[in-house]
């Protein structure tokens, strides 16, 4: 079970950002958001904390087959769109 976090980001074109990554990346954003935050986040602090080694290792394996879809869904192609024609 994972932990459910809320934040509000001061500038949301970075966020925006991070949604096409993952999109990019996976073709979906449900469940891969958290686990590209959860990376990111492990990156960040072992590369601005004094004992990067209490950081519990990126996992090297990949979700499995069941949990990534080859065709995003119409809402998130529909997202992609729209912010790939306003950038």
């Amino acid at each position: 079970m994972g932990k459910a976090i809320g934040v509000k980001l001061p500038h949301e074109d970075v966020w925006y950002a991070f949604e096409q990554f993952v999109l990019k990346k996976w073709g979906k954003k449900h469940s891969m958001m958290g686990l590209e935050l959860e990376n990111a986040i492990r990156l960040y602090l072992q590369q601005h904390t004094q004992t990067p080694e209490s950081i519990p290792p990126l996992e090297s394996r990949r979700p499995t087959s069941s949990a990534v879809r080859k065709e995003p869904r119409y809402s998130e192609r529909k997202l992609y769109h729209s912010v790939a024609e306003n950038a």
